[in-house]
């Protein structure tokens, strides 16, 4: 019977419309990011931007609209977006790890300290946050912790000469 021949359209509609939906919210999303790759900052905080407004429960997207942010000097806006990305997902390494940068920026170290910590937690070979989070600990005088971190990130980066340079440094402190 005809109908039966049609019994499909209904859900393919819905498939064909929500496929839709997804290049509408990454258009902008992908267009952010190529102008952030070619340093066209404004542009690319107004389509990250727009691709928060489409779709502000995205992680992601919040997360690269505070990367372009921090990138213009505004870690105040850069640091609440990140914070939502962080509420969206609270597992997101890379925000952890970006939220703690622009913690610094501010001269929060103490909570950037944490947040690369949650990084490393997430992800245990996140070398640049191991490598990061000595930097701090250094700074702090906290030189047995900064030591550790280095060892770490040398193990996930044996050939780094910046991770030899400064674990010689916090050794001879």
């Amino acid at each position: 019977p005809p109908h039966e021949i049609f019994g499909s359209l209904p859900s393919m509609l819905g498939t064909i419309v929500t496929s839709l939906l997804a290049v509408i919210i990454a258009v902008p999303i992908s267009l952010g990011t190529a102008l952030f790759r070619q340093q066209r900052i404004p542009e690319a905080v107004a389509e990250f931007e727009e691709a928060v407004r489409m779709n502000p429960g995205d992680a992601g997207a919040q997360n690269n609209l505070a990367n372009a942010l921090l990138f213009e000097g505004q870690s105040d806006a850069a640091i609440l977006h990140y914070e939502r990305a962080l509420q969206i997902d609270p597992t997101f390494a890379d925000a952890h790890y970006n939220l703690a940068q622009a913690l610094l920026r501010e001269g929060r170290a103490d909570e950037a300290v944490a947040h690369f910590r949650r990084a490393i937690a997430l992800r245990p070979n996140y070398a640049d946050a191991h490598g990061n989070l000595a930097n701090v600990l250094t700074v702090q005088g906290k030189l047995d912790e900064a030591v550790h971190e280095y060892e770490l990130t040398l193990q996930l980066l044996p050939g780094s000469a910046q991770a030899h340079f400064r674990l010689g440094q916090a050794l001879q402190k």
